[in-house]
């Protein structure tokens, strides 16, 4: 039974490890990159593409710009492009 426990702690502490460092890396990259924003008055997400169908319904134009300056005017990531 201690075996059992033992390696049930084992295995959540890697793994919690393991999702921190990948979250955080990936986290780290999204902040430096470009994202694309609508420029429209009911816009609220953030895009990865100019492409992505979550623009189709643009009623402004498509502006690019950093991660932390579509964070700072309020913006969030599109569902469709980061999932």
């Amino acid at each position: 039974m201690q075996f059992i426990k033992s390696a049930f702690i084992a295995l959540a502490l890697f793994s919690t490890i393991g999702g921190t460092t990948a979250s955080t890396k990936s986290n780290t990259d999204i902040q430096s990159g470009t994202v694309y924003i609508c420029t429209g008055p009911k816009a609220r997400k953030y895009h990865s593409s100019p492409n992505c169908r979550g623009l189709n319904r643009c009623s402004g134009s498509i502006k690019s710009l950093s991660v932390s300056a579509a964070k700072s005017k309020g913006f969030t990531p599109c569902r469709i492009c980061y999932r």
